[in-house]
């Protein structure tokens, strides 16, 4: 009963954030941040940006505004970086504790991909 109350009022959010809420400085950083970094960690999109971070609010809520515990990550239609990378695809309650490192590593990735330079033979010629 008094979850559907609180949804009511404050929306999935509140479960989300285990009955806590906010800062009031939370949404300008978000803002800020996006607009420092206009693109997805993992992916690189621009669009649907959302502040994710890497220890969650409803643990360490002391981390809530620090913004070295913070990652820009996307929540696309078809790839969603938040859910995947942020909370391991699992739910929204898991946190990736290596989500840095799994970041870092497709950054490399990304970097190092080289197109081949010979164009497409065909075998039968």
């Amino acid at each position: 009963m008094f979850n559907w109350i609180f949804n009511l009022i404050w929306g999935e959010e509140w479960q989300k954030l285990g009955g806590m809420k906010r800062s009031p400085k939370w949404s300008a950083l978000q803002k800020q941040l996006v607009k420092e970094h206009p693109f997805c960690s993992a992916c690189l999109k621009t669009k649907n940006l959302i502040a994710h971070h890497k220890k969650p609010f409803s643990l360490f809520p002391e981390l809530e505004l620090e913004k070295s515990n913070i990652l820009i990550l996307c929540e696309g239609s078809v790839v969603n970086c938040h859910f995947l990378w942020g909370h391991c695809f699992l739910n929204w309650k898991s946190y990736n504790e290596n989500v840095e490192r799994d970041i870092q590593i497709i950054t490399n990735l990304r970097n190092n991909a080289q197109p081949k330079k010979e164009s497409f033979k065909n075998p039968s010629q």
